[in-house]
């Protein structure tokens, strides 16, 4: 639709895009905001309780259910006359007897990873604070770089390589210069190998997902590969199953030393607890619709150029809200650098990579 020259059609698109995208960011930030904040509150924040992983799970899987109508909503925001032929369905439809084939078992595998991650993930994130590590978790770039090279025998392009060291520069002055208390410098550097591992973790995950994403139908006896949002409801679905039996066993028992006298001791609020809670699932549902629409409108160098500008969020908002409760916290300089020099690197990483493509977005593969 043409008005007075101007295509009013492509600036519906771009106006969905800048939509999804900044809602991609903004939920990444509340979601890291809110658990570090629920860790300050005492309210099953702890380490231990792993009371944060339900609101944070259960709002992935969710999204497989009931995203279907906000998907619709985003990619009418921006359709046109050609889009008529496009599928009616924005979510794959699950079908049950693929789900529990025995062929798909080893797709368990994700789950295992996921859960070493998110579990050192916890830690580097109480220990270090949410600031440093989000700057940190961007290094798992180098990870995934070096562990995609080993594994899938893939070759990365040279400016590649020199991004992939850039982040390393910066992952190795947040680890040598933290610029906290001496007395606070042993629980950051364990926050920070913390998160290092758990990006270890993650990458390795990225590279099982691509390795079963890029088999072919024909290599499968009895069913097609996987898709992505079926890879993503085997780990998260798993993951939220395997926590709830942890927590069942473990966290309910001893709800009284645990929960309750957590919350006494830091002094926090049943209803800000319940608003965190809230804040975490709500923000991990609307951060997984914002990703499959971006990643398939979009593609991945946009996701991994606003997973940057997500870090320089919340590393200032952490300055912002947290530096009374810990020091390392607290902006500084150096910091201001180090997120500079990796985010940088990671942007770059993700634009050095992307590859020119003469079609157009592949929504149709959702």
């Amino acid at each position: 639709m043409s008005v007075l020259g101007f295509d009013y059609s492509k600036f519906r698109s771009v106006a969905r895009y800048l939509m999804s995208g900044a809602l991609y960011v903004a939920t990444g930030v509340v979601q890291i905001i809110c658990m570090q904040a629920l860790m300050y509150e005492g309210g099953g924040g702890d380490r231990d309780t792993f009371l944060i992983s339900i609101p944070n799970y259960l709002g992935n899987v969710l999204v497989f259910f009931v995203g279907e109508p906000i998907l619709r909503l985003f990619r009418n925001a921006s359709r046109d006359s050609k889009e008529e032929t496009k599928p009616k369905s924005l979510m794959p439809k699950l079908n049950m007897k693929a789900i529990f084939h025995p062929e798909r078992r080893k797709l368990f595998v994700t789950a295992f990873n996921e859960l070493i991650a998110f579990a050192l993930g916890l830690l580097g994130l109480s220990y270090a604070g949410s600031g440093l590590y989000q700057i940190v978790h961007s290094g798992s770039t180098v990870s995934t770089a070096i562990l995609t090279t080993i594994c899938l025998k893939k070759r990365l392009t040279i400016m590649q390589w020199m991004f992939v060291a850039t982040i390393t520069l910066g992952l190795v002055i947040a680890a040598e210069h933290p610029d906290v208390p001496n007395d606070s410098y042993a629980t950051v550097i364990n926050g920070v190998i913390f998160t290092l591992t758990s990006c270890l973790f993650y990458s390795l995950n990225y590279v099982v997902v691509e390795y079963f994403l890029s088999k072919t139908s024909g290599e499968s006896t009895s069913l097609p590969p996987p898709t992505g949002p079926e890879l993503s409801l085997y780990t998260h679905g798993t993951c939220l199953v395997v926590f709830c039996i942890y927590i069942g066993i473990h966290t309910v028992p001893h709800w009284t030393q645990l929960v309750t006298k957590s919350i006494e001791t830091h002094h926090g609020s049943s209803y800000r607890i319940l608003g965190l809670y809230f804040g975490i699932f709500a923000s991990s549902f609307l951060h997984a619709i914002a990703y499959y629409d971006v990643i398939s409108s979009l593609g991945a160098v946009y996701i991994g150029i606003m997973g940057a500008v997500r870090s320089v969020s919340v590393f200032a908002a952490s300055a912002m809200f947290f530096c009374e409760f810990q020091e390392s916290q607290c902006y500084s300089p150096r910091k201001g650098m180090v997120t500079f020099i990796v985010t940088s690197g990671a942007v770059g990483y993700s634009l050095a990579g992307r590859k020119p493509s003469p079609q157009t977005s592949d929504e149709n593969n959702l």
